[in-house]
């Protein structure tokens, strides 16, 4: 049979979930309705009148908020010894060309070069919700770094942390704040790679996009979001990872699938996330041979993220 496009919820391992549209196959595994949940009681049911149960249709369980709150959303993203155009693309993708703007942007900066750090002052400074948290750290460390802003994310209902050289389409926000108010999920994205001689047009983003591939096998530590009850709860990045590159990403989404939360992809055609082009770090991989397949939902102890 010839595939089909479908844009909704779509089971793709279990309770891990994408959100976009997917050429959706007969072996791919497609949404069932969760059992009957009953709706809160308001009051106590009269005797022997039965009790009326709704059924909660689609994927992740839907929670309704209350409409008087008004949801906000903090970013975090670290800096280390990095400035420049880069920087100031994802500050501007953020903060200029959002159709919901975060609340705020909280820049943790570890670098050991004073220079370098100077200029990511600088950068920083030019947009308003944007706020600098110096911390010169020689040890690299961007577990610690981002725990040290989600600490510092107080005015927010969720929480997202983000590598800082990651663009991020119009309605990106606007799309991982519509999945987080309607279930309980733990948000990720596709990412798409520019190549080394593409230029950064935000006025032709669709362009853009096409002469981007998308990554493969997909990573999870581009973007990852969700409600900031759960970044505390949990602790934060585990700070094991500190040193170098890899494992922390997978490392937390896997304790949030376990901690409950449904893993939810956001898919390339419904919003973008596009890593702009640089050499390769040394330090990744550094830290992958500390990843355990089955981490604990908590991590660190006391005094994380200080």
């Amino acid at each position: 049979m010839a595939n089909q496009k479908k844009r909704e919820w779509v089971e793709v391992a279990p309770d891990v979930y994408t959100y976009g549209e997917l050429a959706v196959a007969e072996s791919v595994p497609m949404l069932q309705p969760p059992a009957n949940e009953p709706e809160p009681m308001l009051k106590k049911p009269a005797v022997g009148k039965p009790i009326v149960r709704k059924p909660v249709v689609g994927k992740p369980q839907i929670r309704q908020r209350n409409p008087a709150v008004t949801a906000s959303i903090s970013v975090v993203m670290m800096v280390h010894n990095r400035n420049g155009v880069r920087l100031r693309n994802t500050l501007d993708s953020l903060l200029r060309h959002q159709n919901v703007l975060p609340e705020e942007v909280l820049v943790v900066d570890t670098s050991t070069d004073k220079g370098i750090s100077d200029g990511v002052g600088q950068v920083v400074s030019c947009y308003p919700s944007a706020k600098w948290i110096r911390k010169e750290r020689r040890v690299f460390s961007k577990p610690w770094a981002l725990n040290v802003g989600i600490r510092s994310a107080v005015r927010s209902s969720y929480v997202a942390c983000m590598d800082m050289d990651v663009m991020l389409s119009s309605n990106f926000i606007s799309t991982v704040m519509r999945i987080l108010g309607s279930s309980k999920a733990f948000v990720l994205t596709d990412t798409l790679m520019m190549g080394c001689d593409s230029d950064v047009i935000f006025e032709n983003w669709d362009e853009l996009c096409k002469t981007c591939s998308v990554a493969h096998p997909r990573g999870p530590g581009s973007f990852q979001a969700a409600n900031r009850i759960w970044w505390m709860s949990a602790h934060g990045y585990d700070e094991k990872y500190s040193g170098g590159l890899g494992g922390m990403d997978d490392d937390m989404w896997l304790r949030a699938k376990r901690g409950g939360l449904e893993i939810v992809w956001i898919a390339p055609d419904q919003a973008q996330a596009i890593h702009q082009w640089h050499e390769p770090s040394p330090l990744k991989g550094k830290t992958s041979h500390l990843f355990r397949v089955n981490p604990k939902v908590v991590a660190n102890k006391k005094g994380w993220g200080k």
